[in-house]
């Protein structure tokens, strides 16, 4: 009895405040044909702040009449009266959406559109097209990275991480690719800018016929450590992920850290101790693909921050030591 009691004074509720509208029928299929026309440009979605724009262009007379002169008040007109859509304020969409009713989840939406994978101009141009009053890009995308709804592919693109379709069955080839390419290179450590970028096409295919790249395949390794791999970067004070890493290691390597890799390298490549130039390491390091160009400018003893490595001079000169 309770839920009739309630259906009915909602249902009355809904009429006394549609008598109170001046000219209700027409506002109502001018509001009507402003949604409409969102969703056909926008893919099923508009939200307030557009209805709120085009509502004062095309309806200010209706407007005026029921003294709804700002957007709240516009917004408690459209969800009193139009039950066939969906809201969650601020959004309205016309069906109920197959992704979240967050801004997340229309990035979702926007990367499907665009085949999995979106950059940051398309979703800076979608939001300034949609007018969200929302946080910056940065933070909306970090938070995505985080909780790996999306990856980094290449610089400023990102990747749905539902276009992997990795099962487990699938991390196993990548497990298996990795054995295969560490067994014929014969080494402790691969440097990931060196590998060939043929040998990522034995990787297992990717929907969409997305390809795979260096920074993607560093993002798979770092959200799954049950592959049995890890990426050693020359990290100074927190992960950043939309850097390519110095190199890969198995997970029980010796070599644990940015500072075992490159002692790894220098045993392989000079005879110890050796006493040289800060940036004359830092140049071979750039020369060997371990790092970028001007990576580490000035900063390499804060990533080396080791007992092998004695830097002298106010860090200008470095001692590799032999251990």
């Amino acid at each position: 009895m309770k839920i009739k009691t309630n259906a009915k004074s909602k249902k009355e509720e809904q009429e006394a405040f549609i008598l109170e509208i001046v000219d209700f029928n027409e506002g109502k299929k001018g509001i009507q044909k402003i949604l409409e026309t969102h969703y056909a440009a926008l893919n099923g979605y508009s939200n307030m702040y557009l209805l709120w724009d085009a509502a004062q262009n095309q309806l200010s007379m209706f407007l005026n009449d029921n003294g709804i002169d700002n957007e709240e008040k516009l917004w408690t007109f459209v969800t009193k009266v139009f039950f066939m859509y969906i809201f969650d304020k601020p959004h309205i969409w016309k069906t109920n959406p197959n992704y979240p009713k967050t801004i997340q989840g229309l990035m979702i939406n926007q990367a499907r559109i665009h085949g999995g994978i979106i950059t940051r101009e398309q979703v800076n141009e979608y939001y300034a097209r949609i007018k969200l009053k929302i946080s910056s890009f940065q933070v909306t995308m970090l938070r995505s990275i985080t909780s790996e709804v999306f990856l980094y592919y290449e610089n400023d693109k990102f990747i749905l991480s539902e276009n992997l379709d990795l099962s487990k069955e699938r991390y196993t080839l990548i497990t298996k690719a990795l054995d295969n390419l560490f067994r014929n290179e014969n080494a402790s450590f691969l440097i990931l800018r060196d590998i060939n970028p043929n040998w990522f096409s034995c990787l297992p295919p990717l929907r969409n016929n997305i390809m795979w790249t260096p920074l993607l395949f560093q993002e798979v390794l770092r959200v799954n450590p049950n592959i049995g791999y890890s990426i050693i970067t020359p990290t100074l004070k927190r992960e950043r992920y939309s850097e390519l890493g110095a190199g890969i290691v198995p997970v029980n390597s010796s070599i644990q850290t940015f500072a075992d890799l490159v002692y790894q390298y220098c045993r392989e490549i000079y005879t110890l101790p050796i006493k040289m130039q800060s940036e004359e390491l830092r140049e071979e390091l750039c020369k060997s693909r371990i790092i970028e160009n001007r990576q580490l400018k000035k900063k390499l003893h804060d990533v080396l921050k080791d007992y092998r490595f004695s830097f002298t001079s106010g860090n200008k000169e470095v001692k590799i030591l032999e251990i």
